[in-house]
């Protein structure tokens, strides 16, 4: 929504504009503006503001932006922003909607509702957005329940963002949508009656971020090969960020994923019977894949045939796999392909026959249940966690080789992290190197029995006892709280983090 605003403005070093603000959300974070910020593993962050902070932030912005409801009288000319409180829709939509309007600026840039329990309900409220507000660049029409979007949208020539998110009865899209030339960003999730996208969607110049749940088997014929593309057609090149989210029907993403030169983060999410994905993302950095019962990992050509000399992630940086019944071992591509360079992050969750992470051209089958020599290979693994993936029992020998990973949690997977006990373990040695471990054996509903230790802090606390606590030890403990005792051993701390 900021790019939308016109907020980001390219650098001269022509920089991309989601990496810029990015820099804008870390220098708010330094001044303290957001709060509590958290990690998603596939990068993303989540902010609070304190409440101070945030009327603060309400009186500087007046008068340009302004939260308002339908029965406002008295309002600005000046605002060019609009929140609306509502979170109903009036009954009396043909009445009240013209009447608001009427009072607002034609100059209108801004029109969101992001309280709004049911939305707009017919195409009259679009169309009397086309007409009104020319200039109009951030569209906001969640939750709505018309079941078309009229061909005059195309007038909006200015409009950098429209989310329809959670419309269930909208079927298609205008065609006449693909010439928003500005268009950067277009959220069609949750809109399950989406039959498919709009013919030639793929050449929008502009188009950076695009989150869509779709009934379609594929994306459009021109992205799939299954036409002859003309010479000069763009097919994505401006894509950086697709998200695709319960799309039912959706089978391969083959041939045409290709064409997303410019595609940095992936996401798939629900999509039981996709089988196939493309080999051809070289700028691709997120890819995270969730609940895709039938999808095999071991990339294939267009006849369904595995190739090994996959060479198209050589930028791959931040890997997250859940919900994956078909996963035993990570593939070829991943581990001996470039990305076994690239690689920083691995997240696997929940995959109920996964085993090992490589399994050695020299082993028979995928059937032992160890990490095979292999993982030498991702020679820039910082990060790596692993929850609830029960068949998986044990490191290998080389697992002291990822000198560059710092932080390793093990949860969910009852032999491996009694494998893994500190001191003790058959498997503490190989990860004993690591900085900072997760490690525990509990259900989600039992944080009693998580051990979690940081060897860089166990460390710290030996020297501490050594030199001014001789006969006590020290545990910092998840509240925050650090408490000393002179009844347990160093050894058995049960929970031990960093600040």
């Amino acid at each position: 929504m900021w790019m939308g605003q016109g907020l980001i403005q390219p650098s001269q070093q022509k920089e991309e504009m989601e990496n810029i603000g990015n820099q804008y959300l870390d220098e708010l974070l330094q001044i303290s503006f957001f709060q509590d910020v958290e990690f998603h593993p596939i990068g993303a962050r989540i902010f609070k503001m304190h409440d101070l902070v945030h009327d603060l932030a309400l009186l500087v912005a007046r008068p340009d932006c302004s939260t308002l409801n339908f029965d406002c009288k008295n309002i600005s000319t000046k605002v060019r922003h609009v929140s609306m409180l509502e979170v109903d829709w009036p009954e009396e939509e043909e009445e009240k909607v013209p009447r608001f309007f009427g009072k607002l600026n034609k100059n209108i840039r801004t029109i969101s509702f992001p309280n709004i329990v049911d939305g707009p309900r017919s195409e009259s409220f679009v169309g009397s957005c086309i007409l009104r507000f020319k200039y109009i660049q951030v569209l906001d029409l969640q939750k709505s329940s018309f079941k078309a979007l009229p061909n005059s949208i195309c007038y909006l020539k200015l409009l950098r963002y429209l989310d329809l998110s959670d419309n269930r009865h909208i079927k298609r899209l205008p065609n006449s949508i693909c010439k928003l030339h500005h268009l950067q960003t277009l959220i069609l999730v949750e809109c399950e009656s989406l039959e498919e996208l709009p013919r030639h969607i793929e050449t929008m110049m502009s188009l950076r971020l695009l989150i869509v749940t779709t009934q379609q088997i594929a994306l459009p014929p021109q992205a799939l090969g299954k036409r002859e593309v003309k010479v000069g057609t763009r097919c994505f090149n401006s894509l950086h960020n697709l998200c695709l989210a319960d799309c039912n029907s959706l089978e391969s993403l083959m041939g045409g994923m290709g064409t997303f030169t410019t595609l940095t983060t992936l996401i798939i999410d629900g999509c039981p019977r996709l089988s196939l994905l493309s080999k051809h993302l070289p700028a691709l950095e997120t890819l995270a894949i969730m609940r895709c019962e039938s999808l095999d990992l071991e990339l294939g050509n267009k006849n369904g045939e595995k190739e090994d000399d996959i060479r198209g992630f050589g930028s791959l940086r931040n890997l997250m796999l859940s919900v994956l019944p078909k996963l035993e071992i990570l593939p070829k591509w991943l581990i001996q392909g470039l990305t076994s360079n690239t690689l920083l992050c691995l997240f696997i969750e929940r995959c109920d026959n996964f085993r090992a992470l490589w399994q050695d051209e020299e082993s028979p089958s995928p059937s032992s249940s160890v990490f095979l020599e292999g993982i030498d290979h991702l020679i820039a693994l910082r990060q790596l966690k692993i929850q609830y993936c029960p068949q998986l029992s044990a490191f290998p020998e080389k697992m002291g080789n990822l000198s560059a990973l710092t932080h390793l949690t093990i949860k969910g997977c009852p032999e491996l992290v009694n494998r893994c006990k500190r001191g003790t373990g058959e498997d503490w040695n190989k990860i004993a190197h690591v900085l900072d471990l997760y490690i525990c054996n509990y259900n989600d509903s039992d944080e009693e029995s998580g051990l979690i230790l940081s060897n860089q802090l166990v460390e710290r606390v030996k020297k501490w006892r050594n030199r001014a606590f001789s006969n006590c030890q020290i545990a910092l403990f998840k509240d925050g709280s650090m408490r000393r005792s002179t009844n347990f051993n160093i050894e058995a701390l049960k929970f031990v983090d960093l600040v």
